[in-house]
């Protein structure tokens, strides 16, 4: 699996980072991802997440 995390708090430290990471690997063996799946996580805070779903979902 091709992973990418931003954090854009750029508060989260790098060991719950690779945390993040590995639960994202672990659960995409768990379900049988093909290896070639791609995925970004984008950490935030709520004002960010705010504005984003209000552009999307009104």
């Amino acid at each position: 699996m091709d992973l990418e995390i931003y954090d854009e708090t750029k508060t989260v430290p790098q060991a719950k980072l690779d945390m993040v990471a590995d639960l994202i690997e672990f659960a995409g063996n768990f379900i049988k991802l093909p290896s070639e799946t791609e995925m970004s996580v984008t950490l935030m805070d709520n004002e960010a997440i705010h504005q984003i779903n209000k552009e999307y979902r009104g």
